[in-house]
């Protein structure tokens, strides 16, 4: 028996390291970058995959500008992205309500900062539910977790949103390391699981992996996060 239970929380800690990772390979944008990031989602307690839940963020028109005056040994990053909400059946409504990084270099934290289009306000240090933790910054229109009514609904596109943002060193390119997106008013058909709110992990690849495929990627993390997690399972 104890083996069993040691096996049952060895597969829910792998499942959930899977979940609450941001991107398997950071990506590294330059001026020539475009880049096309495809979210999941998962939300729920336990926090589980909500298969049809699905966003994909695009990354164009990278610019890289030394910064001069007080952001001297800084570089302005401007870019424009569009962020689609490609949530299918079983989901029925659904709305993306912000985009959240972690970067290097690091985000500068000052009010030069700036988004433009569907996102207006740039949060730098916030806490995002269902097991991600703090992040280094998201755009959204009011706050991290809900967002305040505002995003791009099941089905749209918001086009030619604009970012200016400082980065704290002098250089040509900044890497992604991890990306993230919070789904509200999210509804699905009569008999499926699926929690109002959620969150959607970034997969550079082009695919959204299918549930089926989390669970495979789950038993083989198992191990590695089961050793962090033993004395809890034992």
């Amino acid at each position: 028996m104890k083996n069993l239970i040691s096996r049952t929380c060895q597969l829910a800690f792998g499942m959930l390291a899977f979940l609450s990772t941001g991107l398997s390979t950071p990506v590294t944008v330059t001026s020539a970058s475009n880049l096309i990031l495809n979210f999941n989602g998962f939300g729920g307690d336990p926090v589980q995959v909500i298969n049809g839940l699905t966003a994909q963020l695009y990354l164009y028109n990278f610019t890289f500008t030394p910064g001069t005056g007080s952001h001297t040994g800084q570089t302005q990053v401007s870019f424009l992205f569009d962020l689609s909400n490609t949530s299918s059946s079983p989901v029925s409504t659904s709305r993306v309500s912000g985009i959240a990084f972690n970067t290097d270099p690091d985000l500068v934290d000052t009010s030069d900062n700036s988004v433009s289009g569907i996102f207006n306000t740039i949060v730098v240090g916030p806490n995002l539910p269902n097991q991600i933790g703090t992040v280094e910054f998201c755009v959204t229109a009011v706050n991290c977790t809900g967002g305040g009514g505002s995003g791009v609904t099941k089905g749209s596109t918001a086009t030619g949103n604009t970012a200016s943002l400082y980065f704290a060193a002098n250089t040509s390119q900044i890497t992604i390391q991890d990306a993230y997106v919070r789904y509200q008013d999210v509804s699905c058909t009569t008999g499926t699981t699926c929690p109002g709110s959620a969150t959607g992990s970034a997969d550079p690849s082009g695919s959204v992996p299918e549930p089926s495929t989390y669970a495979l990627f789950g038993l083989g993390l198992a191990g590695i996060v089961a050793a962090r997690h033993q004395r809890r399972c034992v």
